[in-house]
């Protein structure tokens, strides 16, 4: 029985042995080679001209990159006013929506002939309204622990 355990054992590590070493051979076919030499992965495309080489084509690519760098915050500038009027008129909604459900809800009171519920003076919440879910966060728990 203990063979057929010491059998296994030898055989994991065998296996992680054996990929150790593919792992190491794969990645030392990866590494670069000499800096003076010239790599397969690295060839120089045909047609790239540098800029140095040429002062015309650097005082166009020059004018394309601030024309473009203008244009970039001009497109940012107008998408914050936008935004911003966006944001006013999404605030001037919620409060008439506030103003509505307030009247409507005043006019329930009324039709049942109960008076709405006065905001508790010690806190601003309305005792007839559910509670939200930073509420139930605020209740604290008795920290003496209960025995059963």
């Amino acid at each position: 029985m203990k063979e057929g355990v010491l059998k296994m054992k030898n055989y994991k590590y065998l296996v992680l042995l054996i990929l150790s070493v593919t792992f190491l051979i794969s990645q030392a076919s990866k590494a670069p080679a000499k800096k003076g030499s010239i790599s397969p992965h690295t060839t120089k495309k045909k047609g790239v001209i540098k800029a140095g080489e040429n002062s015309n084509l650097k005082l166009e690519l020059v004018q394309l990159e601030s024309e473009f760098k203008s244009e970039h915050e001009l497109i940012k500038s107008s998408y914050k006013e936008r935004i911003l009027s966006l944001k006013e008129s999404q605030k001037s909604e919620i409060q008439e929506l506030k103003k509505r459900y307030n009247k409507r809800r005043a006019s329930i009171y009324k039709k049942y002939g109960i008076k709405p519920p006065k905001k508790d003076s010690y806190s601003n919440k309305d005792p007839y309204r559910s509670p939200k879910k930073n509420d139930s966060k605020n209740i604290k728990k008795s920290k003496t622990p209960t025995r059963k």
